[in-house]
């Protein structure tokens, strides 16, 4: 359809383009989706031009009577044909310019005729469609600060000091870690066995809110070869738990593979006590690799069956 040097036409995806003959495209509507029915087919569509109140728009019906109004991108007023569906329409000046009216021949063969008044606001949109108006208010930015400006200048002026500094800063927060580190190993806080020929590193975790608990022990082989023959012993203090299996045989660990071993630790005392589990993983001969502890939580005396 094409009106004062305006194309309007119909995609394959429902939509409607509107562009002017020297190229310029005001846009692509969406105006096949409502909120009732989200896939209506359009039916017609005309060219809207009204000059009192210098406006260019279109006019889009759908297969379900519904009638939109569009000033460019915006939907200005929307009404209903009830019970019929639009076959075509025309938008122009009846009697005098600047009363304007829209035509419509519905599929019955009804003629409704719209008037346009010459005090209507195209202004005024009933629906909005596509980003919100608040998309487009610029976000007040405060201008540039005289602590900023210094702030700049002296990173410029100082930056081969301020690297220095970070440098030195991330050293010795690698040589602390490092000290932590050798620290946790003299006092067994990380189980870490490292020989020519076995390199185990454990982890343990405790599951359960008591009397019953899982002690979960994680073996990881972080030497290159694998291991076997290997075994995990469980032992606490015989007064305060019960472990169930003590010992269990690992099978074939290879290198850089976690293997997860659980055992059963019941409490079985009354007292408000609590006590260590010690976790041991042993090689060929009972020769023990590596020892880990866990300090098991306190069991309420209510908990206690």
């Amino acid at each position: 359809t094409t009106a004062s040097s305006v194309w309007i036409y119909i995609c394959v995806c429902m939509h409607v383009r509107c562009s002017a003959s020297a190229g310029k495209q005001w846009g692509c509507h969406p105006v096949s989706h409502t909120q009732d029915h989200p896939r209506v087919p359009l039916s017609c569509r005309c060219v809207l031009s009204y000059r009192p109140r210098n406006t260019k728009g279109f006019v889009v019906a759908l297969s379900n009577g519904d009638v939109r109004v569009y000033n460019e991108r915006t939907v200005v007023d929307t009404f209903t044909i009830s019970g019929d569906a639009v076959d075509a329409m025309v938008f122009g000046p009846c009697g005098s310019a600047t009363r304007s009216v829209l035509a419509i021949v519905t599929r019955k063969g009804l003629l409704v005729i719209r008037t346009i008044s010459p005090a209507v606001d195209f202004a005024h949109a009933v629906v909005h469609g596509g980003p919100p108006p608040e998309q487009s208010i610029r976000i007040p930015v405060p201008p540039k600060t005289q602590l900023y400006v210094d702030n700049a200048a002296r990173e410029r002026e100082q930056a081969r000091d301020m690297h220095r500094t970070f440098q030195r800063h991330l050293s010795r927060l690698k040589l602390l870690g490092a000290q932590h580190y050798t620290r946790g190993l003299q006092c067994r806080h990380v189980p870490l066995v490292h020989s020519a020929r076995v390199s185990v590193r454990i982890s343990l975790a405790v599951l359960g809110m008591g009397p019953t608990f899982k002690v979960v022990a994680t073996v990881v082989n972080t030497a290159p070869d694998a291991l076997s023959g290997l075994h995990i012993v469980f032992s606490s203090d015989p007064t305060l738990y019960a472990v169930c299996p003590a010992r269990t045989r690992m099978g074939l660990v290879i290198p850089n593979a976690t293997c997860t071993h659980t055992t059963v630790v019941k409490c079985i005392t009354t007292d408000l006590r609590s006590g260590n589990v010690h976790v041991g993983v042993c090689g060929p001969g009972n020769v023990p690799l590596v020892e880990a502890s866990v300090h098991m939580p306190i069991v309420s005396a209510i908990a206690m069956p």
